[in-house]
């Protein structure tokens, strides 16, 4: 990674644009596709809405700590919980435990993607005794609970919510100091200049000034520089 990217997209199902650098989610059901692609770096996991419900943890601990022993690969996920799809949150936390266990066991951050658990995943980071920091990304939820995540160890990463005026991320980011965030595009395909410009807005700060921020929290966090 260059020591001062241009912009860091913390998570984006794209492929990195020039002059950003990017962490491009995989799902480990696609390893064949980002096997051989060691310039760029990489997330891989299994999200909630890809869980079949049954999934043997003793396998799907190896196959996913093989996947996430490549050296492009620098985190697990997206991982998670998710309220607003059928498969049960028993089955989904199954499959969120084996991510915790090979996040621990790489020493490699976890990509959390939550709807409406985010007290279930706050409570499992305790039980678990969990050290390896975790990221919840696209974080809409309210300031309250942004500043309770913080505290309980995790880490936000904000995306193209934070465009809609209206939207709960906009006083989340608002209420955050500017060390406490990271910026994405997630799947919208939208620049993530435009995400950038939008929290430099909302700060009252410059994107340079977010930029390096950014960056210099990036390092030490994530890359664990």
């Amino acid at each position: 990674m260059n020591a001062t990217p241009t912009l860091i997209d913390l998570h984006t199902h794209q492929s990195a644009k020039t002059g950003v650098w990017a962490l491009q989610n995989v799902s480990l059901y696609d390893i064949e596709n980002f096997s051989g692609r060691e310039d760029q770096p990489l997330s891989v996991g299994l999200h909630p809405w890809k869980v079949r419900g049954n999934e043997d943890p003793d396998r799907l601990y190896e196959q996913l700590k093989f996947a996430a022993g490549y050296q492009q690969v620098i985190a697990v996920g997206e991982t998670g919980l998710d309220k607003s799809i059928e498969m049960p949150l028993e089955k989904q936390e199954a499959v969120f435990r084996v991510h915790v266990r090979v996040s621990e066991k790489l020493q490699k951050p976890l990509i959390i993607h939550c709807v409406r658990a985010y007290q279930e995943i706050l409570f499992l980071r305790k039980n678990l005794g969990a050290v390896q920091p975790w990221i919840f990304h696209g974080f809409s939820g309210s300031a309250q609970l942004a500043r309770q995540c913080i505290d309980s160890g995790c880490l936000l990463s904000f995306g193209p919510a934070i465009l809609k005026d209206h939207n709960r991320a906009v006083h989340s980011l608002i209420s955050l100091g500017i060390d406490e965030f990271f910026l994405e595009t997630d799947d919208s395909g939208l620049d993530i200049a435009e995400i950038y410009e939008r929290a430099a807005l909302l700060k009252q700060t410059t994107v340079e000034v977010l930029r390096e921020r950014i960056a210099e929290r990036f390092h030490k966090i994530i890359i664990q520089e």
